[in-house]
């Protein structure tokens, strides 16, 4: 049996996506972005707090994601995963 990946996440920048369909386009995500250029910030993104000149946590919109697959400056996207709690 041939394992199926699909194609909207394979080889992809953006990791810890949300099964497609979960979120709108204007639901607000949090992430940690990467790039290449010291200092450079994607368009569409708000900037949390800065890890390095190369790395950040940011705000953006879902919709804006697809932006950052094909930004050249762009190495990677880890969206936040929220942690369930536990009483």
């Amino acid at each position: 049996m041939k394992l199926q990946i699909s194609p909207l996440r394979q080889n992809s920048k953006v990791t810890g996506v949300p099964d497609i369909g979960k979120l709108a386009t204007d639901t607000t995500v949090l992430a940690i972005v990467k790039v290449t250029e010291p200092g450079y910030v994607p368009r569409s993104m708000s900037i949390r707090s800065r890890i390095d000149p190369c790395m950040m946590t940011v705000e953006c919109r879902y919709g804006a994601l697809s932006m950052l697959e094909n930004d050249p400056r762009v190495v990677s996207v880890a969206l936040q995963n929220p942690l369930q709690m536990i009483d």
